[in-house]
């Protein structure tokens, strides 16, 4: 039996509400037209480099990527993300004008400057598009970002997730956020035992991406504790599937009420 965890409930700047977040405005960044012609330039200066080949960039060094008059701007953000409210919307880049590999430059080399960049998946893609491939979640081994399916509040697993719009979708395609601190605050004021349970460990799907001999799941709980700090790993579609895989173990009514609850 594993030994139960004493849960209690978290203060950060990162527990915020719907509301007080609609209040805020530490989040929000809009790009200043000094900051827009120090990312063109850093366009500039990368783009011989590359050869028009996007993969190229794996090459290059977060020191090659000048920001210029952005920096200052980024190092706020980066505080936002990492002290803050836990997320940050840049606006005013002017994609409609700029070629796709000079997006890619952008959001690339911001990105370096943020963190250490990861595959996305086995295959090892980089810079993954939210596209419609004709899938569907149902199936075991799809992604929710390769359907026209809405998807889930999830935390994906990684410190900082970057995402940026290249076209309005015609319709559908608005992204919403919410506090995985104040769920987490709500559920255990609320729902003790729902909070309890996901303490303990999910099996979660590797949606086929596995070595052979590999088991199709791995494990994880929503809520863990690290040097007292709250780290939260949710994904209810994953969840599922995990648990309806082979050798994987049913999920009790508790755990399908403590998913839905949150």
């Amino acid at each position: 039996m594993r030994e139960s965890i004493e849960l209690k409930p978290f203060s950060d700047k990162a527990g915020w509400t719907g509301s007080e977040l609609a209040e805020a405005k530490s989040w929000l960044n809009v790009l200043t037209s000094d900051e827009i012609s120090a990312l063109t330039e850093m366009v500039r200066s990368i783009r011989p480099k590359l050869n028009n080949d996007p993969n190229a960039l794996l090459a290059l060094s977060r020191q090659e990527f000048d920001l210029g008059a952005f920096e200052p701007k980024l190092q706020a953000i980066y505080a936002e993300l990492k002290d803050g409210k836990g997320l940050s919307l840049i606006r005013g880049l002017p994609i409609d004008d700029m070629p796709s590999l000079d997006v890619a430059i952008i959001y690339w080399g911001i990105g370096l400057h943020l963190g250490d960049a990861t595959p996305n998946n086995p295959d090892g893609d980089m810079l993954g598009h939210i596209t419609d491939l004709g899938k569907t979640q149902s199936d075991p081994n799809s992604r929710g970002y390769q359907t026209r399916e809405a998807m889930d509040y999830h935390c994906d697993q990684c410190d900082i997730v970057g995402l940026i719009c290249l076209r309005t979708a015609k319709s559908g395609g608005e992204s919403k956020v919410a506090s995985s601190i104040t769920m987490y605050n709500q559920l255990l004021r609320h729902h003790p035992d729902y909070a309890q349970v996901l303490t303990s460990p999910m099996y979660w799907t590797k949606h086929g991406e596995h070595a052979h001999g590999e088991q199709p799941f791995y494990t994880s709980p929503v809520f863990n504790f690290l040097n007292g700090k709250l780290c939260t790993s949710f994904g209810p579609k994953h969840i599922l599937k995990g648990h309806d895989l082979p050798d994987a173990p049913a999920l009790t009514q508790t755990q399908l009420n403590a998913i839905r609850a949150a």
